[in-house]
């Protein structure tokens, strides 16, 4: 069973977020996002369909934003809500550095 999906955007350096990211994925989809970071020079990520993410999940954002500041540029992380969004809230208030995170249009 597939619980994350990784959908390549039009866009260079989109991907969509589908399903959960958690310990047992993090470790591939990092290698990934950071590869693409490395190769478009920038990262969308639109979130609103991740409905979970634990703790590697976030260490993740934290890796990536550290790399896109290396860069001089931001991971753009579209449409937190839910759980993903009230992680984020909790654990880093003060939002993570290089990460920009974009609120979905309501």
């Amino acid at each position: 069973m597939e619980i994350l999906r990784l959908e390549k955007g039009e866009a260079a350096g989109s991907f969509r977020l589908i399903g959960e990211l958690d310990a047992s994925n993090v470790p591939q989809t990092t290698v990934q996002l950071m590869d693409e970071l490395r190769r478009a020079g920038q990262l969308t990520l639109d979130a609103s369909e991740l409905t979970f993410m634990d703790s590697q999940g976030l260490r993740m954002l934290i890796d990536l934003g550290n790399e896109a500041l290396q860069r001089k540029t931001t991971v753009a992380l579209v449409g937190c809500s839910g759980q993903v969004g009230r992680l984020l809230d909790v654990a880093v208030p003060t939002g993570v550095p290089g990460v920009e995170i974009v609120k979905a249009d309501k």
